[in-house]
Formats: C-alpha cells, sequence, structure tokens
C-alpha cells in the first residue's frame, strides 16, 4: 500500500496561511531587532558619557550570564504555565525594561543601561525557550521545519538590520530615539500576541507548587536525555560552535591588520558577515533534511565548518578572503542552531519541551559567557591570529569528539 506524503510547506506559505505562526514571527523579529537596534546606541552612549568602553563589556556579559543562569527556573515555568501568557509578559515587561535607558544621561546613570540589559535578558531567558516550545503546538507536522528554521533566519537578518539602522539612526538622530521606537516595538508585538489561543499545558506540572519542582523538573530533562541520547546529543549540539564565540572579540583589531587604511570599515563587514552566515545557515539546515541527510551528520559537518574556516581565516591577509571565511562559519553555527531545535522540537516530549529547551538554551548561553571570559583572558597573552586559530581548533576538537561520542552512545 503507497503511503502519499504530504509536500514540506516553505516559510512563506504558513505565514500566509497560519495567523498564529505569523504573530510569533513578528514577534521574533521585534524582540531580535529592538535587541540589535538598541544596543550598539546604548554601548557608544555609555561609552561616550563615561569615556571608557568597561560597561559595554559588562552589558555583554550580565546579558549572557543572566539568560544561563534563569534557563532552568524558565523550563519550569513554561511547562507549569500558560504559554502565551508568558510571551505576552516578555514583550510588554521588555518595553516597560527599554524606559529605563531614558535616564542613562550622565555617567553616573549609565549603569541603567546595564540594568536594563539585564531585565531585558530575563525577558529573553524565558521568550526564546518558550517560542521553541510553542511552534510544534501551532504548526502541523509537515511545516515544523521550515517554520523552526524560518524562525531561525530571523536572528541574521536582525544582527545586520538591526544594528546597522541602530548606528544611522543614532548618528542622525539620537539614541534616545532608537530607545523610542524599541519601546513602541516591544509593545506592538505583545498586543499581536494576545491573539495567540491558549496553548496546551500539562495538567498534572500546572497542579504542583510554583518553583517547588525545580529540582525534580531538571533531573527529568537529565532521565530523558539519558533514557534517550538522541536528545543529549541534541542539547550538547549548539554548544559545539558557541565556545567558539569568543572569537568576536578580536575583531577589531584584527581588522587593523587587515587593513590599516580602513580598519572600522573592515570591523563592521566581519561583523555584517557573521549576520550573512547567520541568515544563510538555517537554508542550509533546511536543504540538509530535505535532500535525506542524517540530522547528526549534518550538525556534525555544521559544526566542523565553523571551527575549520576560523582555523583558515587566521592565516589569511586579504580582508575579502578573511569576511567570507567568516561568512562560512556563521553558516555552519545557524545552521547548527536550526538542526538542533528542530531535532529537539522533534524528539522531546511535549509535557517536557519546555524544560527541554530551557536546558539547551542554557548550555548554549554558557558556553558563550566561557567563551567570552577566556577571550578576554588570551588578549592579554597572544597575538589575535593566534586567538582565532585557537577558537578555529577548539571548535573543530568538539565536532570530532560530539561525533565520536554519538557513535558510540548509537552503538550501545
Amino acid at each position: 500500500m503507497e503511503r502519499n506524503t504530504p509536500e514540506p510547506l516553505s516559510v512563506g506559505r504558513i505565514l500566509c496561511q497560519n495567523s498564529h505562526y505569523r504573530r510569533i514571527f513578528f514577534a521574533q523579529i521585534i524582540c531580535q531587532g529592538g535587541d540589535w537596534f538598541t544596543m550598539i546606541p546604548l554601548i557608544l552612549l555609555m561609552q561616550q558619557l563615561t569615556g571608557s568602553g568597561s560597561l559595554g563589556a559588562v552589558l555583554l556579559s550580565v546579558e549572557t550570564f543572566v539568560i544561563a543562569g534563569l534557563s532552568l527556573v524558565a523550563g519550569s515555568v513554561i511547562d507549569r504555565f500558560d504559554r502565551r501568557g508568558i510571551l505576552i509578559l516578555c514583550m510588554f515587561g521588555s518595553s516597560l525594561a527599554v524606559g529605563l535607558l531614558f535616564l542613562v544621561t550622565s555617567g553616573g546613570t549609565a549603569w541603567f543601561g546595564v540594568g536594563t540589559y539585564a531585565l531585558l535578558a530575563v525577558g529573553k531567558s524565558f521568550f526564546t525557550p518558550a517560542v521553541n516550545t510553542v511552534v510544534p503546538d501551532i504548526v502541523e507536522p509537515r511545516g515544523l521545519l521550515a517554520a523552526t528554521t524560518g524562525l531561525g533566519s530571523v536572528w541574521g537578518v536582525m544582527l545586520v538590520v538591526g544594528s546597522s539602522l541602530g548606528g544611522v539612526v543614532s548618528s542622525f538622530a539620537s539614541p534616545y530615539v532608537c530607545f523610542g521606537v524599541t519601546f513602541l516595538g516591544y509593545l506592538v508585538a505583545g498586543l499581536m500576541l494576545t491573539r495567540l489561543p491558549k496553548l496546551p499545558v500539562d495538567g498534572r506540572m500546572a497542579q504542583r507548587p510554583r518553583f517547588s519542582g525545580l529540582t525534580s523538573d531538571v533531573r527529568s530533562v537529565f532521565r530523558v536525555a539519558k533514557r534517550r541520547s538522541s536528545i543529549g546529543s541534541l542539547i550538547l549540539a549548539k554548544p559545539g560552535t558557541n565556545i567558539g564565540n569568543g572569537v568576536l572579540a578580536v575583531f577589531p583589531s584584527i581588522a587593523l591588520v587587515l587593513s590599516s587604511d580602513e580598519p572600522a570599515l573592515v570591523a563592521s563587514l566581519l561583523y555584517a558577515a557573521r549576520g550573512v552566515g547567520a541568515l544563510t545557515g538555517p537554508m542550509f539546515a533546511r536543504w540538509a533534511v530535505r535532500a535525506g541527510l542524517a540530522l547528526r551528520t549534518a550538525i556534525f559537518i555544521s559544526v566542523a565548518c565553523f571551527g575549520a574556516a576560523y582555523a583558515l581565516m587566521s592565516f589569511q591577509t586579504l580582508s575579502w578572503l578573511a569576511i567570507s571565511l567568516v561568512i562560512l562559519a556563521h553558516v555552519g553555527g545557524s545552521a547548527t542552531a536550526s538542526l538542533s531545535s528542530y531535532g529537539l522540537q522533534v524528539e522531546a516530549p511535549e509535557d517536557l519541551r519546555g524544560r527541554v529547551f530551557s536546558v539547551d538554551n542554557m548550555f548554549s548561553m554558557l558556553a558563550i559567557g566561557v567563551s567570552q571570559l577566556v577571550a578576554a583572558v588570551l588578549i592579554t597573552v597572544m597575538a589575535d591570529r593566534s586567538i582565532i586559530l585557537t577558537f578555529g581548533l577548539a571548535v573543530l576538537a568538539y565536532a570530532f569528539v560530539w561525533r565520536l561520542l554519538g557513535r558510540q552512545t548509537e552503538g550501545k
């Protein structure tokens, strides 16, 4: 008896036909775009007010570690309470947090910028895993791959567009104009999400006292990961490229080596190349799955691509070639994130999905935070090219170890 396999849906078709996914998609655009649209002007403003770039570095670190620290709590909340309400609360809360940026008017109040991004990080620690948890509930299975990779592409687009527009608007108008636009954007996103349907929650979880079962919730994720090795393997996939995140810290100085005439332009192009790669990666992920490539094989190729590209980039003297390799690296990084998220949406039990994605988010953010700290130390003792090579080789090594351990668990 022949089985008729439905034709997979495209992102455009899902956006046209599924109003619930459309609301989440545009809320994701506002969330990611507002983050970058505000961050660049804020960091520049704090540097002008204080005469130092240290607060900008503190801001980035605080954001990373707040998200990592709250991820486990977020998973318990997402699996216990109305997920629609969580998404709405994150957007409205983020809007109120951005309002604090209007108080950043002097060196003494510049710390409000760091506080604001700490609060925004609280919202992101709930919003990101909640979105990944909700998508399988509102999109039919044949559209799940496109829906997930479509949301993954948003980050790359907003990295390029949001940060660029933020710099332009801040230069020609004022950073406070950027803050106002973001404030209104989050409000609009919150209002859009109020039209989502009530999303399913496991009744057994909802009856338990708030936060009392946090330790048990975390253990339940590790138990299912131990029982189903594919889930544990997918959770550990994203850190493979995230441990290479520290390489971004040397972009400004490596730009000076690549071009003594226009280092600022080359530095901006290197960061833009990261966004272009992040935008393209989900397209590779979609192609790999539809072409029948095994998920673990596709992830291994993606992580190895990130590491190899940066290892090769450390030897380059031509700026265009270095920029091309950065694009290639982040194609691998973004593809890894999309493939891992898609795999977890398929593999994770519905009643555990929020906690699984929160643990996944925690490992990802911890890898980024540790990478940033390592980069800060290495900058004081190593040459820039050596730092890039070190991170590239570390990611390559991770890819091969991850693949080897995956094969061993498959054998068992």
